[in-house]
């Protein structure tokens, strides 16, 4: 213990200047106020603004700066042999820099963001969450650092072994993403964010170990060091990669009889329905089922976003839905047959964020409404438009089609959410597809606060 104070109150000492630094950063937020463009803002905001980014900005610089030269400038400069003909432990060498980095890093802060705190004390309330900033700012200093001291002994070796580490970054960034877009998928947030933190920290893990593991390995030699290092982290992070991946795979794999407080959704007619729910013992992981009570078999939907829109046809036997590789994502139209071991069906059509649409009963049209109250129907099969109208006016649209030709549309009208009762109208069209023409049926008109537009059983599905 006595060893590793020692090389901390080295390298602290020789980090004076970098405290020297941090009292210079420190008095910049006090000048910012003197530039015409923070005029129009108050002295106090414009201190505590510009101090939490000097502050925040000079802390990350300093923790990767730091990391690069944690061990790599020693091993470049030959000095590591300094260390290593004493009676000292490589641990010792590793965690005494390690602390003196952290201790350096506190210090820097504490100097650069304390006088901007003492002198706007009242702007640091309940909801200005010092402590959410605090807690995020210090785990990515702790990042930055390790990352610097991987990243400096990866290219300070000067070895070709870089580009398969650089390969090797990359495959694990891949794979992360891939995880996080399974969950995503199944509008897993919370469950998300619980699995970046743990990884993350699993990781940070990893970067401390390996850095004991490389001096241990590679003692004063440059080359040596880089191979420890990177055979030690990217077989702990396949391992862990392996792990996660193995439980992301859990996690979006339930069966029907795993959801908790399902919802259910019956199809017109026949045996089929939709059922959706929580998945038990995943968080917040939603999954979504195509259950046939005549058989008790049920088929799991993939890549899904049915929180926006799904449609049964009338007679039960066809189902289609919006799939998206992420919530925030432009959603394709997807057909299903219901009957056993039937496949889904991509049309290939994209509908934007609040596009309706409606699809024909045996499922070889449909039209979709666009924001400009423009109503395409399209041809599935040969994926080509066939008709196109405009509504003559705005509102909500309900539709569904009478048979292949015609397709019969209502329009709801809008008033202002803030009139209590106001004359609402829901307005009857029919689209002739064989003709492109649309006609007028005719208009409800009544005064009310609301008028329910719920379809019946003709338009089953269009919600």
């Amino acid at each position: 213990m006595k060893h590793l104070l020692v090389i901390a109150q080295r390298d602290l000492e020789e980090r004076i200047p970098v405290f020297i630094a941090a009292a210079a950063a420190a008095a910049l937020p006090f000048a910012v106020p003197l530039f015409p463009a923070a005029a129009s803002f108050t002295t106090k905001d414009v201190i505590t603004m510009s101090g939490v980014i000097v502050a925040a900005t000079f802390t990350l610089l300093l923790s990767f700066a730091l990391g690069v030269t944690l061990i790599g400038r020693d091993l470049s400069e030959k000095r590591m042999s300094f260390y290593f003909s004493k009676p000292l432990a490589p641990s010792t060498i590793w965690f005494g820099k390690l602390m003196a980095a952290v201790i350096t890093i506190a210090l820097s802060f504490v100097i650069v963001f304390l006088p901007m705190y003492v002198v706007s004390p009242g702007t640091w309330g309940p909801g200005a969450r010092l402590e959410v900033g605090l807690s995020n700012l210090f785990p990515a200093c702790l990042a930055l650092l390790l990352a610097g001291h991987a990243l400096s002994t990866m290219f300070r070796s000067r070895s070709r072994l870089v580009v398969l580490d650089l390969l090797l970054a990359c495959a694990a960034f891949y794979s992360f993403g891939l995880m996080q877009r399974a969950l995503h998928q199944g509008f897993a947030f919370d469950l998300m964010q619980s699995f970046r933190q743990v990884l993350a920290g699993v990781v940070l893990l990893i970067l401390t170990g390996c850095g004991l593991w490389q001096l241990e390995r590679g003692r004063a030699d440059r080359l040596r060091n880089h191979m420890a290092l990177s055979r030690s982290l990217w077989t702990s992070i396949a391992i862990v990669f392996i792990l996660a991946g193995g439980f992301v795979a859990w996690v979006v794999h339930p069966s029907i009889k795993d959801l908790r407080e399902p919802r259910v959704f019956q199809a017109p007619r026949g045996s089929w329905a939709l059922i959706t729910g929580q998945a038990r013992n995943r968080g917040d992981y939603r999954a979504w089922f195509l259950y046939d009570a005549a058989t008790a078999k049920s088929i799991r939907l993939k890549r899904t976003t049915l929180f926006h829109d799904f449609w049964f046809s009338r007679d039960g036997k066809m189902f289609g839905y919006l799939q998206a590789d992420a919530p925030d994502r432009d959603f394709e139209l997807v057909i299903m047959p219901l009957r056993d071991r039937a496949e889904p069906i991509a049309t290939g059509l994209t509908i934007r964020h609040g596009g309706r649409y409606a699809i024909s009963d045996d499922g070889s049209r449909v039209i979709v409404f666009d924001d400009r109250q423009i109503a395409s129907v399209y041809d599935l099969e040969s994926r080509k438009s066939i008709a196109t109208v405009r509504l003559p006016e705005s509102g909500l649209v309900r539709a569904f089609f009478v048979n292949r030709d015609r397709v019969r549309i209502y329009v709801q009208n809008m008033p202002l959410s803030s009139l209590p009762v106001a004359e609402k109208s829901i307005t009857a069209y029919e689209l002739d597809v064989r003709t492109k023409s649309l006609q007028k049926l005719g208009d409800y008109r009544t005064e009310a606060q609301a008028i329910d537009m719920t379809p019946g059983k003709a338009g089953v599905g269009f919600r």
